[in-house]
């Protein structure tokens, strides 16, 4: 003001001080903020449109810096932006950036700059600078439609042929929280047990299992899940809601819904309400649908793939069950037929020691199938859960020694080793389960061992449990067999000719699992096997303590 009034007092002739009248008034009542500047960047004259846009009088502006109005996120762009401007003596410039008034607010600006120039030098600067929010406002709309159409353009094209949950998680919630300007976020998929869990995150979450915000009293997440409509709070302690991520202010979540109902949710949250715009929240419901999608064909297809991996074992089983059936049974049935030919062709001229041997051989050979058969049935039915366990209070090492004796009276080329360690004592176990276990690991031993190799079963009382464990030195089994050992009809790699159903090892399986226990082994092949189970035993502290003192 006052270097305009220092030319209208020089002024000399009335009709240029008209003009400068004029031309003042013109200035005062112009719609933008005009100023000049002097080459520090000092305030010398402002126009009274100060004060509608800053909020500031022109005395109040005069004297002052210009960077005190720019944002402090900006000052160092905009004084490194007229000082070049200065340096290389261009004549105008223009420059957006946000201006902050008396009151804290801010708002865009376009400030256009000429400098003023007195024999070749610059002494100071004239601008002017017009509010420009609402054209800032709307082209920053355009470019976050237009970015928001290129990352669902892109999320098509990704989730197109996506089967991977996790992928198609991990993609779809970094884009959303990216484009949302979120701090944090998750999405959460519906359980089994019609809970829902965390699946991806963004912002630790590691306390809030299964999944936070739950209460629908209290908690955006729980509403969504309960009304399956999106929400968002711009203020969530006025609304009463809480976050687990510190400092957040707003939260936002949107079901994620197929043809069958609630699959899941997505939530987001950010320090700064400003950000989650209605745009913002019509943009995460377009993803949100998207991803419902690609979550259901995703679930589909695992679903399938496990049908057809489900068929595949069946298929693989039948062909083991087949196999096994026409060799089993080829042997003893050739037998029958032999020696019933032998009867029935020579009975006249056999002796009575002759008939008995054909005899016998009958009957091992029925025996032998019959227990093939009985090994098929308990598979059939520990398959279907109808297996009945009846465990009887008994002492397991002198059915141990029983059962030892019997093998040795069998196989005496093999040397069978019987130790027993801790102190034995009766205890609850399914006779007939557990002699399946026994025999099943003792026959293997042998039946994969050379002859003249011991067998080795140990027996351990511990303080909780017994341990059962039976050691051979035979051939071992590949490293390749070890994940199907247990399936039944399965059997080694390495076995060749030697004779077996597959049953053997799974039947045990099951029986030591009926009893609370686990079976477990350890091989090399060349070097031979170890198995063993243990079985879990429950005292009390009063039988503990007799067994101390004993």
């Amino acid at each position: 003001m006052k270097q305009i009034d220092d030319i209208v007092k020089n002024c000399t002739c009335q009709e240029d001080m008209i003009t400068l009248q004029h031309y003042r008034r013109l200035i005062e009542a112009a719609g933008d903020i005009i100023y000049l500047i002097d080459r520090d960047g000092y305030f010398t004259y402002v126009n009274p449109r100060a004060y509608t846009l800053l909020g500031y009088t022109p005395e109040e502006v005069i004297g002052k810096r210009f960077t005190t109005f720019v944002s402090e996120d900006w000052k160092d762009r905009v004084q490194a932006f007229y000082a070049n401007q200065l340096q290389n003596q261009v004549s105008e410039t223009t420059l957006e950036f946000p201006v902050v008034t008396k009151n804290g607010q801010e708002f865009w600006a376009e400030q256009t700059v000429v400098s003023i120039v007195e024999n070749g030098v610059t002494t100071g600067f004239q601008g002017n600078v017009r509010d420009i929010t609402k054209r800032k406002r709307a082209e920053n709309e355009l470019s976050l439609r237009l970015e928001q159409l290129t990352v669902l353009q892109r999320v098509d094209i990704e989730l197109m042929d996506a089967l991977d949950i996790d992928y198609i998680l991990t993609m779809a919630l970094d884009q959303i929280v990216r484009l949302s300007h979120a701090d944090s976020g998750f999405i959460g998929l519906a359980q089994r047990n019609d809970q829902m869990a965390i699946a991806q995150a963004i912002g630790d979450y590691s306390g809030a299992e299964p999944i936070p915000y739950c209460d629908p009293q209290a908690g955006i997440v729980g509403r969504v899940i309960q009304e399956h409509r999106p929400e968002f709070v711009l203020d969530i302690e006025a609304a009463g809601c809480h976050s687990v991520i510190p400092d957040i202010r707003a939260q936002m979540a949107i079901p994620l819904l197929s043809r069958n109902g609630l699959i899941g949710v997505l939530c987001l949250e950010t320090r700064k309400p400003e950000r989650f715009t209605m745009a913002v929240h019509e943009f995460a419901q377009l993803i949100t649908t998207r991803v419902a999608a690609a979550i259901t064909n995703a679930q589909l297809y695992t679903a399938v793939q496990q049908q057809l991996t489900e068929l595949h074992e069946l298929y693989t089983l039948k062909s083991r069950f087949v196999s096994m059936v026409s060799h089993e049974f080829r042997t003893p049935l050739a037998t029958i037929l032999s020696a019933s030919n032998n009867l029935h062709d020579y009975f006249e001229r056999m002796t009575v020691e002759q008939r008995a041997k054909q005899v016998s051989k009958v009957r091992t050979q029925i025996d032998h199938m019959t227990n093939l058969l009985d090994d098929v049935l308990t598979i059939g039915r520990t398959e279907a859960g109808i297996i009945q366990f009846n465990p009887t209070l008994m002492d397991l090492h002198a059915f141990c020694l029983r059962i030892v004796e019997q093998f040795r009276s069998l196989h005496r080329t093999n040397q069978i080793i019987y130790n027993c360690t801790g102190h034995p004592e009766e205890i609850l176990f399914d006779e007939k389960l557990m002699r399946q276990v026994i025999t099943n690991l003792l026959s293997n031993a042998i039946k994969y061992s050379p002859a003249d190799r011991p067998v080795t079963l140990n027996l351990k009382f511990e303080e909780r449990q017994i341990e059962l464990s039976i050691r051979d030195e035979g051939m071992g089994i590949p490293e390749s067999d070890y994940q199907q050992l247990f399936q039944p009809f399965h059997r080694a790699s390495n076995v060749g000719t030697i004779a077996g159903t597959g049953l053997g090892l799974a039947i045990t399986k099951h029986a030591a699992e009926l009893h609370g226990g686990q079976i477990t082994f350890s091989s090399k092949v060349g070097e031979g096997t170890t198995f063993t189970v243990t079985i879990p035993q429950e005292k009390d502290d009063q039988s503990h303590e007799e067994n101390s003192r004993n």
